[in-house]
């Protein structure tokens, strides 16, 4: 799958699953077990997955009522409406700020591997009698500076993850929103 693709957990596709059931909607319920069961096989929720693929049909083929990038494929829908995909599938509505985190990921990284490369010539120039390394140690005394870069380059990549775990949400739930309109009659 490419990256940036909003993912679905497995309790997501579940649920999605079990209310469509509920609802009637057999096709699209169907689609949604049987996407559980291929990408997430091994997840527990995919047993509740296939329990619900043998309920709702027998594993033939059923046409798609919706695309794993949230568009709307053309032709007729499970409503039996023509629909149009709105959204492109290229658009992405978060893009600076998921380049800022990515950003802030890379450059916690960085301070991360500078500051372990830091301790590590710290600890040789305790171990090993190079002069060097010595003056390295004594002249700008590294240690303390070592552990803060450390400390602020895991959080730096901690916020940039969290950020971007963030903007995933944000795009999968407005992705479950069209998806509702779409099943409410409502135009995307």
């Amino acid at each position: 799958m490419p990256h940036g693709s909003p993912q679905f957990t497995p309790k997501q596709l579940l649920d999605a699953g079990q209310r469509a059931e509920a609802e009637g909607r057999l096709d699209l319920a169907y689609q949604f077990y049987e996407h559980l069961s291929d990408r997430y096989g091994h997840a527990p929720e995919a047993t509740e997955g296939r329990d619900g693929l043998a309920r709702v049909g027998t594993g033939v083929h059923r046409p798609q009522v919706w695309q794993s990038n949230g568009a709307i494929p053309a032709g007729p829908t499970a409503n039996g409406r023509a629909g149009r995909a709105k959204r492109s599938a290229q658009r992405d509505d978060y893009r600076i700020g998921r380049t800022l985190a990515g950003l802030a990921s890379g450059i916690g990284g960085i301070a991360i591997i500078a500051a372990l490369l830091a301790l590590g010539a710290g600890l040789a120039a305790d171990f090993a009698p190079v002069p060097a390394l010595q003056e390295l140690k004594n002249a700008h005394d590294l240690l303390p500076r070592a552990v803060g870069a450390l400390l602020v380059g895991a959080a730096s990549l901690l916020c940039g993850q969290m950020a971007r775990a963030l903007f995933d949400q944000a795009r999968a739930m407005r992705e479950l929103v069209a998806i509702e309109r779409v099943k409410a009659g409502l135009e995307p």
